[in-house]
């Protein structure tokens, strides 16, 4: 099937057309305002995790970073796969697992090279070297043990 400009894909559905409404490929009829809904709704999760993030509230920034994640991967524009994927790193490393956290930093780095993106890159760079710095000194495994020490 040959796609054009006016084309928009959304699950397993392709939506086509420039009225009032969108008509899908299998005959259904969506508004272009319900499209930018949910392209509003997956944002707005990514949004919402750097909150909830520097509220402390690490577990539910994770959720909310890997939905919109879920979305940006999949169909959404690739513009802001860079930054989730930057956040995803924060909240992991705040969640101390460490090799999550690097891979995803890496992944941030590399949508940032491709896509010439500039806001966000240094500080990515920086959270990768304090990773790699963890890994080596051996942070990363001891930790839990140490903090589990000193409590006796």
């Amino acid at each position: 099937m040959l796609l054009h400009q006016n084309t928009i894909a959304y699950g397993q559905i392709l939506f086509t057309g420039l009225g009032p409404g969108v008509t899908c490929v299998v005959g259904h009829t969506v508004k272009p305002s319900d499209y930018l809904e949910l392209l509003i709704d997956h944002s707005t999760r990514g949004h919402l995790a750097i909150v909830a993030y520097h509220l402390g509230r690490y577990s539910e920034a994770k959720e909310l970073c890997l939905k919109s994640l879920e979305y940006y991967e999949q169909l959404g524009p690739k513009g802001y796969l860079g930054t989730l994927k930057y956040r995803l790193a924060l909240i992991e490393t705040a969640l101390r697992d460490y090799d999550s956290a690097s891979a995803h930093v890496q992944e941030a780095i590399a949508w940032f090279d491709r896509l010439e993106m500039k806001p966000d890159y240094a500080e990515a760079e920086k959270l990768l070297n304090q990773l790699n710095d963890r890994k080596l000194s051996g942070i990363n495994y001891f930790r839990p043990v140490i903090l589990a020490l000193q409590q006796f």
